[in-house]
């Protein structure tokens, strides 16, 4: 014999589904498999990085957990090693001379939650990375659209955006970075280049 639903189960079964789907969004859970690319821009001081160029990891994550507890050397020479299941897709390098600007389009993993900056300096000091929490995407913008698509022009207001300040030995964005009771790296960066020339 078929199984009999009445108007009021469905009812019911609808707002159960409603309740689901709020609290699914509330907790940051991923409700859109195709967001669109985001733009970070890097600016340094004129004494950033003791006036070389900073390389800058980009790195997209599900939570902070692991960078919270990673250690910068083991970090920056193995992303994926030291962050584990917390990142979500592949690290983008930026590279920003000392008292300018670097812009970039990023591809957004549908996993990621945060962003985290981590600057690789010769003499970095406790703040050697900083976070940004991603917003939900819109469902207006919860479309495939390839990043390349984006290169050159600037974000409108209502695409993700954020900027990373890069100082002597500190990189901080407007939103909370790391804690500050997170202990220093053990050794100095030094394979990170005197100067970087500016592409063409």
């Amino acid at each position: 014999m078929g199984r009999v639903q009445t108007r009021g189960s469905r009812g019911l079964w609808a707002a159960a589904a409603a309740v689901a789907a709020l609290g699914a969004a509330s907790s940051g859970c991923a409700t859109c498999k195709t967001p669109p690319p985001f733009f970070v821009t890097l600016e340094a001081e004129q004494g950033a990085n003791l006036g070389a160029a900073t390389r800058v990891m980009v790195i997209q994550l599900r939570n902070l957990d692991a960078i919270k507890a990673a250690d910068f050397n083991e970090l920056r020479k193995d992303p994926a090693a030291a962050l584990a299941e917390t990142m979500a897709g592949a690290p983008t390098e930026m590279w920003v001379n000392a008292g300018q600007v670097e812009t970039k389009w990023i591809k957004r993993d549908p996993d990621a939650r945060f962003v985290a900056a981590v600057a690789v300096f010769q003499q970095p000091s406790q703040r050697w990375w900083s976070s940004y929490k991603l917003k939900a995407v819109p469902p207006l913008q919860c479309r495939e659209v390839p990043v390349e698509s984006f290169a050159g022009r600037r974000p409108y207001a209502s695409e993700e955006q954020m900027r990373f300040y890069v100082g002597p030995r500190a990189i901080t964005t407007d939103e909370a970075g790391p804690p500050p009771g997170q202990p220093p790296p053990a050794e100095s960066a030094r394979d990170v280049p005197a100067r970087k020339g500016r592409k063409a």
